[in-house]
């Protein structure tokens, strides 16, 4: 049985009107706030079935560069659809075979990995600029202005 799945489209830059007339006339698209994300919703058996329905000629379309479904699937994952070219496909089945891994456990480690990365980054860069406001506020500023957003009853 067919359900219907959302399908997000990131694209590498944003989108021109003409692309995306021309895209629309190829399967149904909403557009984004952001000029580089569009949606589309697909009927398919699978969340995979529904980004691999999308018309072949989809990046002649669309400069895209990563599909993904926009809902979790029943396990939490969600399935990430990543366009690579053929150097780095071939780069990518080698490395797993010396590994003996599946390629797309490899790569999908790999993205976990940094996605991991920069997560911890960004908490550290969060943490330095934390450890930085006593020192240039003093505590009451730095209150009155954590609770400035607050509306009182």
């Amino acid at each position: 049985m067919k359900h219907p799945y959302a399908v997000e489209i990131l694209l590498t830059r944003s989108v021109i009107l003409a692309e995306l007339r021309r895209a629309c006339r190829a399967f149904p698209l909403a557009a984004n706030a952001e000029p580089t994300r569009l949606t589309t919703v697909r009927c398919a058996k699978s969340p995979g079935r529904a980004v691999r329905s999308l018309p072949h000629n989809r990046d002649r379309l669309l400069p895209i560069d990563t599909l993904t479904t926009h809902y979790l699937d029943p396990s939490g994952q969600v399935l990430l659809y990543v366009a690579l070219s053929w150097d780095v496909c071939s780069t990518v089945r080698r490395t797993a075979a010396n590994c003996g891994r599946k390629p797309a456990d490899l790569l999908g480690r790999t993205i976990v990995a940094a996605l991991e990365q920069d997560r911890n980054h960004r908490a550290r860069q969060l943490a330095a600029q934390i450890e930085g406001l006593p020192a240039h506020h003093g505590l009451e500023w730095l209150v009155r202005e954590s609770l400035s957003g607050f509306a009182v009853a």
